[in-house]
């Protein structure tokens, strides 16, 4: 009776159930500058409301190196992840939005400077606070893709700084002058060095990504959603490396590509319970392992390691969540809670990962 009842009530309104009658004429409502203000006081309330439920507790891909520009930035690497543990909304006024988000992470770092070199993954933790202006670009019909861009405002703020013990090595000339001794004489001052000019490549990654326009897409016919830390064409999605005409209508809940470098792992979630997430692997030929955990398990493990820099404790797991891919493969992996994807390597290997295809349930254990 109560589904007849708003039945009814969606038929009246459609109707005009007694209303006077419709003039015959209908009168477009006027569309003005005003307009547009109003809808980018609409996208800020919205942004604001609902954006940190979507990466609070999310491991965001990030690498040192900025990614190409364009939409071929979605085809990059990521070398690491940051940890987002806190987000927490500003509304400022009608139409500017800020975000402050907090969390740690890693990221592998290739230096060679002129003192010392620092090949390994550096261990973080970062607060940062950024705006911005949200603007809807115009819709183009013949791509059936809408792009939301927020426009920041202002400098972001940025405070990151390494966590953990930097394995830094003499660089090939310092050592041949000092006779390979310099880390003896002068190993505080090259790790108070390798410290300041970690903390000022981390700072200025954050800057970099965060100064720039961030752009959503939304595909209308598949329900797809992405992102990339520049502004897009109107109606333009990133580029992303697993590609199929039969995946149309299945979109993705990640599909990226990650260096894994060995003693760290790449970690991508949390997702919905799934009877069958279908995850897809394919390697430049060296082997990975992949395993699935709880997100309990996960926070517990990273929230005691990851933060004072050191790689976590993982339990074994299970043989029905977890494997190895020689080159190529396809896993159904089913999991009753909320779950993160852990992937990782005993040699430097690219891999791209697609996850899609999930079936969820509910309502889930921890």
């Amino acid at each position: 009776m109560r589904g007849k009842g708003w039945a009814l009530v969606v038929l009246c309104m459609a109707v005009a159930c007694g209303a006077q009658p419709t003039p015959q004429a209908w009168t477009p409502v006027a569309r003005s500058a005003a307009t547009r203000t109003d809808v980018e006081a609409l996208l800020a309330r919205v942004a604001a409301e609902h954006l940190c439920k979507q990466v609070d507790g999310r491991f965001v891909p990030i690498s040192m190196m900025p990614p190409p520009r364009g939409p071929l930035g979605g085809l990059a690497a990521s070398t690491g992840a940051w940890w987002v543990r806190s987000c927490r909304p500003t509304p400022l006024g009608n139409y500017l939005v800020a975000f402050e988000l907090g969390g740690s992470g890693w990221v592998w770092a290739d230096h060679d400077g002129m003192v010392f070199s620092l090949h390994q993954f550096v261990f973080f933790n970062a607060a940062v606070t950024f705006g911005g202006i949200l603007d809807l670009l115009a819709f183009d019909p013949r791509l059936d893709t809408a792009s939301l861009v927020l426009h920041p405002q202002g400098q972001p703020v940025i405070q990151a700084g390494p966590r953990g013990a930097l394995d830094v090595r003499p660089s090939s000339g310092v050592s041949t002058v000092f006779g390979g001794v310099i880390l003896g004489l002068l190993g505080d001052v090259v790790g108070s060095r390798a410290a300041t000019d970690a903390q000022q490549l981390l700072g200025a990654a954050f800057r970099s990504r965060l100064s720039s326009d961030i752009t959503a897409t939304i595909n209308l016919g598949t329900g797809q959603v992405d992102f990339m830390a520049e502004q897009l064409p109107s109606g333009v999605a990133p580029m992303r490396p697993f590609t199929s005409p039969l995946a149309d209508g299945d979109h993705f809940l990640v599909n990226e590509q990650q260096e894994l470098h060995p003693g760290m792992p790449r970690v991508v979630g949390p997702f919905d319970p799934a009877v069958g997430a279908l995850v897809d692997f394919l390697t430049d030929g060296h082997p990975i392992r992949y395993r699935a955990y709880c997100r309990a398990t996960v926070e517990e493990a990273f929230g005691r390691s990851v933060p004072v820099g050191q790689p976590p404790a993982l339990p074994p797991p299970s043989p029905t969540t977890s494997g190895v891919v020689p080159s190529r493969a396809t896993a159904s992996i089913a999991m009753p809670c909320h779950w993160y994807l852990l992937t990782e390597a005993d040699t430097l290997t690219r891999v791209q990962v697609r996850v899609h295809g999930a079936t969820f349930l509910g309502p889930p254990i921890p």
